[in-house]
């Protein structure tokens, strides 16, 4: 198949699943030809699984990018944040290019060989780089080579390589937080902070201006208020991570929070009554100043957030749906909730395409794209119910141990009573023996009664000599004449 395919997928708390995949080589590539397509999908998803879109996300390339534009101007009420995985990734391309192509050159020519010999031979080592080409292609070569020449020959160039490494590792980590499909907005901001601050003040002013200027290129393009929003609703973060001039206060904070809440209310399935918004408004407005004062219900918060951490974790969800509980904060919570959950790229989809790279092979060229849809949509239910049955064998297994572990504390208290009762019974039976005698102490019956029994012979004779004959008839005698204790002489008869 080398049709070109487009992927949509849903996230719902962290969690990417792919719902569609079309066919995208007969569409119309223009804006409005893919705002109208954008339109259709949202409305056959949510028809379909009867669920609601709260906002949607385009890799911004091209007319997908102009089409995202104009379904976000003819919505407002849809949040439309741009993918950041593709954002971060212009930037690591944007810096890193000339100097992947200067790596390159310098590979392929030898490094330390060039340092000397531009310093002798720079006009023939242009000329040699340009060779035999000619017209463009001759004039593209010896710029490129007078470039590298004079980056060679610049003491600056050395000493500013020692600095690259620090330059590359903030858009590294940016990279590698964007593109996870748990990435918050607040997240995505704080990264974008991250490298605004660090190539502001850089030793080399070239480099920024020109990074703080693509920087802002991209924060312009960006739905501000959410990301704005969910930093000042991250109750970690706050407004303790605006500078002094960003001029926040909490009527400013409050009038971007109630005017996100009227756009995200606005949507045409809200059945809400004027007077019923209004009401939600109120609470709203109260419960995010208390959040921002730390008064009413979030007045425990600043002493008891280190136990809170402890327990759940730095969650900013776990802390919201706690209040979620409470009547006066319910509004605020849920609505924080929301805006805390929206995933700023499209990992999922990227991850469905490497997916979908590996199902469709060599081998398996002739798979068409609704059968590719079937086998996605099955490993995605295979990979949820083999999680569900793990998570139910791990709870079998604990069971199983903490019965083992219960019943063996058992055995181990009964094992202590009987051995107990056996040291008492032995105390009292058991007369003390010797110093010298070797001590004996009751053991199991199969010790006491097991193995083969030793019989004596019932037929031994026994030998008896004159005189013990004679002394065992005396014994008898003597008690025959000596009644017992109560007997009496005579039968019964003597007594009638």
């Amino acid at each position: 198949m080398k049709d070109a395919v487009n992927g949509i997928c849903a996230n719902v708390d962290f969690k990417s699943y792919m719902l569609e995949l079309i066919h995208a080589i007969a569409n119309n590539k223009d804006g409005p030809a893919q705002c109208q397509e954008f339109e259709e999908i949202i409305d056959r998803i949510e028809k379909k699984y009867g669920c609601t879109v709260i906002y949607f996300t385009t890799d911004a390339d091209g007319g997908s990018n102009k089409g995202w534009k104009l379904l976000i101007k003819s919505w407002p009420y849809l949040i439309g944040p741009s993918c950041w995985a593709h954002q971060v990734c212009i930037y690591a391309v944007e810096i890193g290019a000339s100097a992947t192509a200067l790596i390159g050159w310098l590979n392929n020519h030898g490094k330390e060989p060039l340092q000397l010999a531009i310093m002798l031979h720079q006009e023939a080592i242009i000329a040699a780089q340009a060779g035999a080409a000619k017209s463009t292609e001759k004039e593209r070569l010896t710029k490129d080579a007078v470039q590298f020449c004079d980056l060679i020959n610049s003491h600056t160039f050395w000493t500013g390589l020692e600095t690259v490494i620090g330059d590359i590792e903030p858009i590294c980590y940016g990279t590698n937080i964007n593109q996870s499909n748990s990435t918050w907005a607040d997240q995505v901001l704080l990264t974008l902070v991250g490298m605004f601050i660090h190539f502001k003040g850089h030793p080399e002013p070239n480099v920024a201006t020109a990074m703080v200027k693509r920087l802002e290129k991209r924060w312009k393009s960006c739905d501000k208020p959410l990301f704005i929003l969910a930093l000042i609703l991250n109750p970690y973060e706050g407004l303790s991570c605006f500078g002094s001039t960003a001029n926040l206060n909490y009527f400013k904070c409050n009038n971007l929070l109630i005017s996100m809440y009227r756009r995200m209310k606005a949507w045409p399935s809200n059945s809400d009554m004027p007077q019923e918004r209004a009401t939600k408004e109120h609470a709203l407005t109260r419960s995010f100043m208390q959040y921002l004062a730390r008064t009413g219900q979030f007045g425990d918060w600043r002493d008891q957030r280190v136990g809170f951490e402890d327990i759940m974790g730095k969650n900013p969800l776990a802390v919201w749906r706690a209040f979620e509980s409470l009547n006066d904060t319910q509004e605020l919570a849920s609505f924080a909730i929301i805006l805390l959950t929206i995933v700023v790229n499209q990992a999922g989809c990227e991850c469905l395409f490497s997916d979908l790279k590996v199902k469709q092979t060599q081998q398996r060229n002739r798979l068409g794209l609704k059968k590719l849809e079937k086998m996605t949509k099955f490993n995605y239910y295979c990979i949820f119910c083999t999680t569900l049955t793990i998570i139910r064998l791990v709870q079998i297994l604990l069971q199983i141990i903490d019965s083992l572990a219960s019943l063996k504390s058992k055995e181990s208290a009964e094992n202590e009573s009987d051995a107990e009762l056996e040291s008492d019974n032995e105390d009292l039976i058991t007369p003390k023996p010797a110093a010298h005698a070797r001590k004996w102490s009751p053991c199991k019956l199969l010790v006491l009664f097991g193995g083969e029994v030793v019989r004596p012979d019932r037929h031994a004779l026994m030998e008896f000599d004159e005189e013990a004959a004679l002394m065992e008839a005396l014994v008898d005698q003597e008690e025959d004449e000596y009644p017992d204790d109560g007997a009496m002489e005579g039968s019964g008869d003597d007594f009638e």
